[in-house]
């Protein structure tokens, strides 16, 4: 299972990548300020859930990992 949720790691990658070329792509043509601020209100989002995304795959699967390790030990010990 963790390795799983590790590699749907991709998963968001690849479209934060894409929302954020295009993006990217929008800022450099000639908004009015409505839009300019909406470019960077979903561009923002966008940074952030991959952010999340990130911090879930390397800080709390190594712990969820981590503490299964643990309960598969401490189980293999009681039988």
């Amino acid at each position: 299972m963790l390795r799983e949720i590790e590699r749907t790691d991709d998963v968001v990658d690849q479209p934060h990548e894409a929302i954020k070329l295009n993006l990217m792509r929008l800022s450099r043509e000639e908004l009015d300020a409505t839009e300019s601020e909406r470019n960077v209100e979903v561009l923002s989002f966008t940074t952030i859930l991959e952010h999340v995304r990130d911090i879930t795959d390397k800080n709390l699967m190594g712990l969820a990992s981590k503490n299964l390790k643990s309960y598969e030990s401490f189980n293999f010990r009681v039988q």
